[in-house]
């Protein structure tokens, strides 16, 4: 296969972001052995170096530190990540955080960190990446979650964010349907991260490198919808069938309080 020029074809460029850590940094590494050149961001910027460095350095993997809440940083990095490889194919929108919630005391400025970084942090990278994804017929991965699909008693902002998330890029996935560009929307259960580390035993809980390759299968097939592991996503389908007062009792199962 020849690239438009004549030449090989020129590999393909992700930016990730996130990806210190979790499935930013194991989706890194899966598409690196794809082939792909990766733009790594998130804000710890020594982790993303060792990872950069660990996947082969400045030729194949560059850092560049950025708080997705700062819209100004975002459009700086943007640039400098279109600078550096010149087309960009793959855009995932994996930052987040959680964010516990105690009532009746309530802290906003804990839900509005985590709306912001999971929510408005993913919606910062569409307006300067949009264009470079239609010219490459490109991807746009947003990472969700399972917990959109109900409102979590120890965590109803991070619920919040994700359901919103969720929502948008299925509207987006409509509005964009003339455009030469796949909107793959992610809703993982349980992954095993630090995010997710001090929770205990989880059911169905899959690995980050699983849930990596499971995330790059579904991009190479030009899916638009991934739900893993599969069991959750049955079971939380079936949960949300069930009348209000019911989901609300079995939800505090996970919250004894």
């Amino acid at each position: 296969m020849m690239g438009r020029s004549g030449g090989p074809p020129r590999a393909p460029v992700a930016l990730i972001t996130g990806a210190s850590s979790g499935i930013g940094a194991a989706l890194a590494r899966e598409l690196c052995g794809r082939g792909y050149r990766l733009t790594l961001v998130a804000r710890r910027g020594a982790r993303l170096a060792a990872l950069a460095a660990e996947l082969g350095g400045e030729q194949v993997a560059v850092a560049l530190v950025c708080d997705v809440r700062d819209g100004a940083a975002v459009e700086r990095v943007a640039a400098a990540a279109l600078a550096r490889w010149g087309r960009l194919d793959l855009l995932v929108l994996n930052a987040g955080v959680g964010g516990g919630t105690a009532f009746p005391e309530f802290a906003m400025a804990t839900a509005a960190r985590v709306i912001e970084t999971n929510l408005l942090g993913a919606l910062a990278w569409l307006a300067p990446c949009l264009g470079p994804l239609v010219a490459a017929r490109g991807t746009v991965v947003a990472i969700s979650s399972l917990a959109g699909r109900f409102g979590s008693p120890r965590s109803p902002a991070y619920s919040a964010s994700k359901a919103a998330l969720s929502t948008f890029f299925e509207g987006m996935r409509v509005a964009c349907r003339a455009l030469p560009i796949t909107v793959l929307t992610v809703e993982p259960g349980w992954v095993v991260t630090e995010m997710t580390a001090a929770m205990g035993r989880l059911p169905c809980a899959v690995s980050a490198a699983t849930a990596a390759r499971r995330i790059a299968q579904a991009v190479a097939r030009h899916r638009t919808h991934l739900v893993f592991p599969r069991p959750a996503g049955w079971l939380i389908a079936l949960v949300g069938r069930l009348p209000a007062p019911w989901r609300e009792r079995l939800l505090r199962l996970r919250d004894p309080r």
